[in-house]
C-alpha cells in the first residue's frame, strides 16, 4: 500500500477506537482527532477541485454524491418544519447536533473513503484491513461474553447481554452484519490471509451470538445468502460443498465458544415461535409499540415529516427502525430519496463486474454488495446514530473498489488501442518503404 492508503487505514482505526472502543481522542474539547483528519481531508479534496485537478470518478459515482448532498441539504430546511407545523415539542439544537453527527459527518466519510482510495489494490487491502479492525472489536465482544471478569463494553440495561463494540447489542450487531458478507468472501479467496479470514468469520459470528441480536443475525444471514447467489456461478461443485461443509462445521464451533447463559438467552429470544398466539409487543421487544407510535406521528405530516430526528426529540426514545426515523422526519419525501440513494449505491457497484478481468475481483464485488444487504435489513431494526461513522467508510471504499475496475479496464482498453495503433503505423511505414525500394529498382 502507498502512504496514502495507509494513512487512510489509520483514519479508520482512529474512527472505530472512538465511536466503538470510546477512548476520547481529543485535541481540544469539542475538537477529536477524528473530526480534524475527516474534515482535513474534505478540505484538501475541496482545495484540489476548485484548483482544477481532475478526480477521475464515473458520472454515475457524483450522482450518488449529489443525491447523498441534496439529502443533507433537505434535512437541514426540515429543522425549520416544526414552525409551519406548529409542532412545539420540537428542539431545533437538538435536532441540529444530530443532524451534523449522523447525516453531514457520514457523507463526509463516504466521500473522503471514495475519493482518496486511489488505487485498486488500495481499495482491495483497505477493505481486508476493515474487516480485521472489526475483527478486533467482535473478538473483544466475544470475551466480553465469555468473561465475568472483564468488562469492555458493558451489558445491556435489560439484561446481560454484551453491549459490544458499537453501542448497545443492536448496534454492534448492525455493524458486524456489514462487514460479515465481506469477511466470509475474502475467506473463500486463495492467498497467505485466507485462514485469518476464516477465523475473522467465525469470530464475528460469534460475536453476533453474543449480541442475541435477532435483527443483526437475520442481517448478515441473508447478506451472506445474497453474496453466494451471486457468486453460484463462480464456483465448483467441489468449492460449493467445502463451504456447506465449512459452515455447518463453522456454526458448530461458535456454538460451543459462546457461554451457556448466552446459548440459552438466545433460544429464550426465539421462543415466541412456539406459541399459538403470538404477543407481538413482546415478540418485537416493545417495536411494534413504537411503530405505533411513529406511524400516527408520521400521519401529522407524511410528505415532508416533521423535521430531522423528530421521533426521539417529540417521543423521546428511539424508533429502532432507521426507515421510520426517516419517514417520520423528512416524510415520504426524504424517505424516498434515502432508499433511491442506497439502491444507487448497489448498482453502482453491481454494475462494475462488467470491468472484472478475474474471479477474486468479482467476489469482492460480491462482499461490498452482501454487506449492503446486509446493512439494509439490520437497520430495519434499530437506529445506528454514532456507528453510521464506521459504516459510510466501508460503503466509500466500495465505491472506490467499483470506480478502479472501471479505470482499470478503460485504461487497458486504451493501452491496448495505442498498441495496435503502433502496429498498424509501423506496418504502413515498412509498405511504404518497400514500395519506393521497388520503384528506385
Amino acid at each position: 500500500m502507498n502512504k496514502l492508503a495507509i494513512f487512510m487505514g489509520f483514519v479508520f482505526f482512529e474512527i472505530v477506537v472512538e465511536i466503538g472502543f470510546k477512548l476520547k481522542t481529543l485535541i481540544v474539547t469539542g475538537l477529536s482527532v477524528k473530526n480534524v483528519l475527516l474534515y482535513g481531508l474534505l478540505l484538501v479534496l475541496i482545495v484540489n477541485i476548485f484548483s482544477g485537478k481532475k478526480w477521475e470518478i464515473n458520472n454515475a459515482h457524483k450522482n450518488v454524491n449529489k443525491l447523498y448532498i441534496a439529502i443533507v441539504i433537505y434535512s437541514i430546511f426540515s429543522l425549520s418544519f416544526h414552525i409551519m407545523l406548529g409542532q412545539s415539542a420540537y428542539d431545533v439544537f437538538a435536532g441540529a447536533l444530530s443532524l451534523k453527527s449522523e447525516l453531514i459527518d457520514s457523507l463526509v466519510c463516504f466521500i473522503v473513503f471514495s475519493y482518496f482510495i486511489k488505487q485498486l489494490d488500495d481499495a482491495i487491502n483497505i477493505s481486508r484491513f476493515m474487516v480485521l479492525v472489526i475483527g478486533l472489536a467482535s473478538f473483544m465482544t466475544v470475551v466480553d461474553a465469555a468473561s465475568a471478569s472483564i468488562n469492555f463494553f458493558g451489558y445491556d440495561d435489560f439484561n446481560r447481554r454484551t453491549n459490544g463494540a458499537m453501542g448497545e447489542p443492536n448496534q454492534t450487531a448492525a455493524v458486524i452484519a456489514l462487514y460479515f458478507p465481506m469477511a466470509v468472501v475474502l475467506s473463500l479467496i486463495k492467498g497467505k490471509f485466507r485462514l485469518v479470514f476464516i477465523g475473522t468469520s467465525m469470530v464475528m459470528a460469534a460475536a453476533l451470538l453474543s449480541t442475541g441480536s435477532r435483527g443483526g443475525m437475520l442481517a448478515s444471514l441473508l447478506g451472506v445468502l445474497y453474496a453466494f447467489f451471486l457468486m453460484r456461478k463462480e464456483l465448483s461443485v467441489g468449492r460449493k460443498f467445502f463451504i456447506i461443509s465449512s459452515v455447518v462445521f463453522g456454526a458448530i464451533i461458535v456454538w460451543i465458544m459462546i457461554p451457556d447463559y448466552y446459548k440459552e438467552s438466545l433460544i429464550g429470544r426465539f421462543s415466541f415461535l412456539n406459541e399459538s398466539k403470538v404477543n407481538w409487543k413482546n415478540a418485537t421487544a416493545g417495536r411494534s409499540f413504537l411503530w405505533s407510535n411513529a406511524y400516527d406521528l408520521w400521519l401529522e405530516s407524511p410528505i415532508i415529516g416533521q423535521g430531522w430526528h423528530a421521533f426521539k426529540i417529540i417521543v423521546n426514545m428511539a424508533s429502532h427502525n432507521t426507515f421510520v426515523e426517516y419517514a417520520v422526519s423528512l416524510g415520504v419525501a426524504g424517505l424516498t430519496m434515502y432508499l433511491f440513494l442506497w439502491a444507487k449505491i448497489h448498482k453502482f457497484i453491481s454494475n462494475a463486474k462488467k470491468y472484472t478481468e478475474n474471479r477474486d475481483q468479482n467476489l469482492m464485488l460480491y462482499g461490498f454488495q452482501g454487506g449492503i444487504v446486509s446493512i439494509m435489513i439490520a437497520v430495519f431494526f434499530v437506529n445506528l446514530y454514532r456507528p453510521w461513522y464506521v459504516v459510510w467508510p466501508f460503503i466509500g471504499v466500495g465505491m472506490a473498489y467499483a470506480n478502479h475496475l472501471r479505470l482499470n479496464k478503460l485504461n487497458g482498453d486504451d493501452h491496448k488501442s495505442e498498441v495496435e495503433e503502433l502496429k498498424v503505423s509501423s506496418n504502413e511505414r515498412v509498405s511504404k518503404k518497400s514500395f519506393e525500394n521497388v520503384r528506385l529498382r
